[in-house]
């Protein structure tokens, strides 16, 4: 019988561990995947997920509120739970194909009248670029300008302008050198603030400056981390909220994680530890007797 239990006990906890892994690993989510989210109380809604340069997520919601910063699992299911959290409330989620009807999409170089070009379905910014013949240099910065709140801006080298693209429409692809971003001072600023968006450079700018212009987060505020992209050096800088070390350059983009996201990844770890733990006493209880 004591044998018993104890087999019982090891196939639940590995069970639940199981799991946990099965949803990470399910269903991947590739950039620019659409999803189809529905609600028993509310119509559908279409969520498109962005990935940018360096592989992190950033989840425009109907392109104009956002589900700020990251999101540590590529898994539907973990998506899922995520914007349940968000909405507090039940979701299903769906992955759908690419619309395959073509879209506007303005395309050209820094300085010069855009050409505007039609594509369809899931194509790459590159074969766009070479498709219309645009020179690029190794020194060349791509930025992808989307009418839906977020924009993409990496080196002409970064592997995201190779992946397929789920279009929607309206974007603009700019092609601009590395020296010309120099006379671009401004940062930008994603993720759970008050006010995201474009901001002017100033000298001397820190992590917390930053923050407290965007009427950020507070001393009060929890957040694991703070992310500087720095796509200049292609750099990207784990910090603090409150980092008085890190200074602001022209072209930087800073990204604030989702408190939610935090709790939900907190959530999952403990839910973990403590059946582990659990399954632990009732092994040694098990053993005394």
């Amino acid at each position: 019988m004591r044998l018993f239990l104890v087999v019982i006990s090891l196939m639940v906890c590995a069970g639940f561990e199981r799991t946990l892994l099965a949803n990470e690993a399910a269903q991947p989510l590739a950039p620019g995947s659409v999803v189809r989210m529905t609600s028993a109380t509310e119509e559908s809604l279409n969520v498109t997920l962005v990935l940018d340069w360096n592989g992190d997520a950033v989840v425009p919601l109907c392109g104009k509120m956002h589900l700020a910063g990251f999101l540590r699992g590529d898994a539907l299911e973990t998506l899922r739970l995520c914007l349940a959290r968000f909405f507090k409330k039940k979701l299903e989620l769906s992955l759908q194909e690419a619309n395959p009807r073509q879209y506007a999409i303005r395309i050209g170089k820094r300085g010069e009248a855009p050409k505007e070009i039609r594509a369809a379905g899931r194509v790459s910014i590159a074969s766009l670029i070479a498709k219309e013949g645009l020179p690029l240099e190794e020194k060349n910065i791509i930025r992808l300008l989307s009418p839906y709140g977020i924009d993409l801006v990496a080196a002409s080298t970064s592997k995201v302008w190779s992946q397929p693209f789920q279009w929607r429409g309206g974007e603009s692809i700019v092609i601009e050198k590395a020296s010309d971003l120099t006379t671009n001072e401004s940062f930008d600023v994603l993720g759970e603030v008050r006010k995201p968006g474009n901001y002017q450079y100033k000298p001397s700018q820190t992590v917390i400056d930053v923050l407290r212009e965007v009427q950020g987060p507070t001393p009060q505020a929890s957040f694991d981390s703070v992310f500087i992209y720095r796509h200049m050096k292609s750099e990207k800088i784990e910090t603090t909220w409150d980092d008085k070390t890190h200074k602001i350059e022209p072209g930087d983009i800073v990204l604030v994680p989702s408190q939610k996201e935090g709790v939900f990844d907190k959530s999952l770890r403990w839910s973990s530890s403590v059946l582990a733990i659990v399954n632990t006493m009732f092994l040694i209880l098990l053993a005394r007797r």
